[in-house]
């Protein structure tokens, strides 16, 4: 239950930062406009490119190489989206670690969606 809720909620903070700079609605355009839309909203591969464009230039390098492992579906990174996502529809569930191994990853980027207002002030 707390993959399934961490994974949630990483798709529902990226959809809200994007939202609120303004970037959602281009992307959805963008994505209607090219069939790539199947639903409403993008999907969470559809939100990373673009929560990792904007989070570059406020982020450390270490801070987006932990990042970028993290979003990835390489099957040789530590637990990753993919991992988050495939284990919904699996029988190999994560453990604990792997769940703590991700939130750590990503930190940094959950604390900047979700606590500054990308004009490097706090909200």
């Amino acid at each position: 239950a707390g993959a399934v809720l961490l994974r949630v909620f990483l798709e529902l903070a990226m959809i809200d930062c994007l939202k609120r700079l303004g970037k959602l609605d281009p992307l959805v355009l963008r994505l209607r406009d090219t069939r790539k839309l199947r639903h409403s909203m993008p999907t969470l591969g559809q939100l990373v490119p673009e929560i990792k464009a904007i989070a570059k230039p406020w982020l450390t390098g270490a801070e987006m190489n932990r990042i970028n492992k993290a979003l990835s579906s390489d099957k040789d990174a530590p637990f990753n989206i993919g991992d988050l996502n495939a284990f919904v529809h699996d029988s190999d569930l994560p453990s604990a670690r792997d769940i703590q191994q991700f939130w750590l990853r990503t930190e940094p980027l959950f604390r900047l969606m979700l606590e500054q207002d990308l004009e490097g002030t706090v909200q």
